[in-house]
């Protein structure tokens, strides 16, 4: 899977999608990344939309299991639509995991977002998002008064 960048936040972890080099317009580029999110959205991998860090790189949040389950599903995808037909049995699933846990593995793994605060801010939008509007709303010194932290932007 090229151009995916996997990291690892605590028990979440974040994808990044990097632009096709190939691709030269920017707009295709974006809409290109648009089209692999969605890729991952349909296999239920992803929390929340999708972040831009730019015109050539936007991440989505996830957790290690569903993220793996998606590959395994896309996998399955390719294999059934390149065979022209439906394979199925305990032998062939095997196979898919192998090959599912080895793409998985030849991720690279970088740190592309570093802030501990960002991850429990976009965690905290699924839990209970009025908090989440407190903390946009609110400008300068803010306190998360569940988490008893206190940073300032």
């Amino acid at each position: 899977m090229r151009g995916i960048i996997y990291q690892t936040l605590g028990s979440s972890c974040v994808i990044g999608i990097e632009g096709d080099e190939y691709i030269t317009d920017k707009a295709e580029r974006k809409q290109n990344i648009i089209e692999r999110y969605y890729m991952f959205w349909n296999y239920a991998a992803t929390e929340g939309g999708l972040k831009w860090m730019g015109d050539d790189f936007a991440y989505f949040w996830s957790d290690p299991n569903r993220f793996k389950k998606s590959i395994f599903n896309i996998l399955e995808m390719r294999e059934a639509r390149e065979s022209g037909l439906e394979k199925s049995g305990e032998e062939w699933e095997a196979e898919l995991r192998g090959k599912a846990e080895e793409v998985f593995d030849s991720l690279p793994r970088e740190s592309f977002l570093s802030s501990p605060h960002l991850q429990y801010i976009e965690n905290f939008r699924f839990v209970g998002g009025d908090l989440l509007e407190k903390i946009i709303a609110g400008g300068g010194e803010r306190t998360n008064e569940f988490a008893g932290m206190k940073y300032n932007d």
